[in-house]
């Protein structure tokens, strides 16, 4: 399946996909996608690194973190840990400018079910807040 972010807003007028990147809270992506199913069934892929100033190679794991959601609400929520690793490669990192790009993948497991995901491919071009 391809997983590319919704054409229209989110939950609450929330744009499909957002980053962030400050000093504080380090860097986070959140792409957001909407299945058509039965009903709209919102599904999100997010990460979350250390602030970025610089391009760069970023294992996930513990933290940094990925994390793969079926809902906002309700569903199986799939996150890296210590076994279930990925990475994430930032090829563009515009600070002044606020854009950003690279590629990712990962594993990912749901605590709950034991269900394992697998991400593959990713990737982004965006420009953040």
């Amino acid at each position: 399946m391809v997983f590319k972010p919704s054409e229209s807003a989110g939950l609450f007028g929330s744009p499909p996909i957002t980053v962030y990147n400050s000093k504080f809270d380090g860097f986070t992506l959140s792409a957001k996608f909407y299945e058509t199913d039965n009903g709209q069934i919102p599904k999100q892929v997010q990460f979350k690194l250390d602030y970025l100033n610089s391009t760069g190679t970023y294992d996930l794991g513990v933290y940094p973190i990925a994390i793969f959601k079926h809902s906002y609400a309700y569903g199986p929520v799939y996150r890296t840990n210590s076994t279930y690793t990925g990475q994430v490669k930032i090829t563009r990192c515009d600070t002044i400018n606020k854009i950003y790009s690279g590629t990712f993948y990962f594993n990912a497991l749901d605590e709950n079910t034991r269900k394992v995901v697998n991400v593959t491919d990713g990737r982004f071009d965006v420009k953040g807040k």
